[in-house]
């Protein structure tokens, strides 16, 4: 019993329409959406109405029939490997898509009117599907990551096996001829037109969990990058509650050692805890600005500088001005850069400018040595001081501690007032 070419061609288009409710179904739930899966499920539709053009051929022009029909089902193809372009991250290849349209649509007409050879036709499509799918089986085979290996490989047999049900078709064309019409008989065509459709469905299913574990990997991935994340703050943490058990020790270590037990008094202590908390805000403002940070293994230090630089004690007739370049470090620079300059800096205000004298504190950032190194720099007009000090404080303890944590060099100048520079590496010694 002969298959009805017609009823095939019908059957092949109902079953379009099914898969591309399906992938529009799948596309519309993904959060965010996925273009490929639009662009497959457009390519089915596109399919779809093709067959139903094709089916309708004597009783609608030959030109929409013949013509638009077999170029809907070419752009089907051309849709795929657009599809499979998206997937793989890439944009699709619009002007080679182009090409392959605006040849094969001239081609099918000038074979339909001016030299009517429906094999010619016959081939020719057959011919720009197998280029096509052989195209789309490249792609995938070169960018699909090694995780999605044998889903990947599934894809591509299914493919493999389409563009071969392609060559067999135009092979038993030749071998067995074709009908002037194949609406008229060819049953083995038939029977290949089922094949065709039932790999083409199969082939959307393929895609569907092809995409599902890409999602599923990409998961995964964000997963442990949530894990490492939390590993790491907690480590910043770690060390942050450290730097501060640190500072007490210090500010303990510095209070044991006072020359002159009759200053030690209540009011020098409120002073002395005063300084600790603003330690402690100084570091906290890094965290705050690791907060608004894009990446959270890394700041702007230059914009961190500006709020430390902020927080500072005001001095009547003491113009502070800011130089910060533009630097993003990794966080574990921050905090220890910012107590360093708001040691220097506060010790500026405090004694730069003795008896209401103004003056002008100037803190600056600049890049030193090709960019693979900054400069930090505390400089005031005032009347000057030494470095390093007979009897040096908890500041001076604090700055170059800091500076050797760094693997930074401290220099110093006189001339003019005082200049504290501070030369670091960004890479961690």
């Amino acid at each position: 019993m002969s298959l009805d070419y017609r009823s095939v061609i019908v059957a092949c288009g109902l079953l379009n329409i099914l898969v591309a409710i399906v992938l529009w179904t799948y596309a519309l739930s993904l959060r965010p959406q996925r273009p490929e899966i639009y662009s497959w499920a457009t390519s089915y539709a596109v399919m779809m109405l093709g067959s139903i053009l094709i089916a309708l051929r004597g009783a609608i022009p030959d030109f929409l029939s013949v013509v638009v029909g077999n170029c809907a089902i070419v752009a089907f193809f051309v849709g795929t490997l657009a599809g499979i372009r998206f997937f793989l991250g890439k944009p699709p290849r619009w002007p080679q898509a182009a090409v392959v349209m605006g040849v094969f649509g001239p081609s099918v007409a000038v074979f339909a009117y001016a030299i009517p050879s429906f094999p010619a036709r016959f081939h020719i499509y057959d011919a720009v599907a197998v280029l096509i799918l052989s195209a789309s089986a490249v792609e995938l085979a070169r960018g699909t990551r090694r995780e999605l290996g044998v889903t990947a490989r599934l894809v591509l047999g299914i493919i493999g096996l389409l563009a071969f049900s392609f060559v067999l078709r135009s092979a038993l064309g030749l071998v067995l001829g074709l009908s002037p019409s194949l609406m008229e008989g060819a049953g083995w065509d038939a029977i290949l037109q089922l094949l065709q459709a039932s790999l083409v469905a199969v082939l959307s299913l393929a895609l569907v969990l092809l995409r599902a574990e890409s999602l599923n990997a990409e998961l995964a991935r964000a997963v442990e990058g949530r894990e490492l994340l939390v590993r790491e703050m907690a480590h910043r943490t770690k060390n942050d509650l450290a730097l501060v058990d640190s500072l007490i020790s210090l500010e303990q270590g510095a209070l044991g050692s006072c020359p002159d037990p009759s200053r030690d008094t209540p009011a020098l202590g409120v002073d002395r805890l005063e300084a600790l908390r603003e330690r402690i805000r100084c570091m906290a403002r890094a965290h705050e600005r690791l907060s608004v940070s894009k990446d959270l293994r890394s700041i702007r230090l230059d914009e961190y500088l500006e709020a430390v630089a902020a927080s500072l004690p005001t001095r009547p007739g003491v113009e502070v001005v800011q130089d910060f370049a533009a630097a993003e470090v990794p966080f574990a620079l921050a905090s220890p850069l910012g107590l360093v300059m708001n040691e220097l800096a506060v010790n500026a205000l405090k004694y730069a400018f003795p008896g209401g004298r103004s003056g002008k504190l100037s803190l600056a950032l600049r890049p030193e040595d090709g960019g693979r190194a900054l400069r930090l720099e505390v400089r005031d007009d005032g009347v000057g001081t030494a470095w390093p000090s007979a009897e040096p404080g908890l500041g001076s303890m604090i700055v170059e501690s800091f500076a050797s944590q760094l693997g930074g060099e401290l220099d110093f100048s006189s001339q003019g007032g005082s200049t504290f520079g501070l030369v670091f590496p960004l890479s961690r010694p």
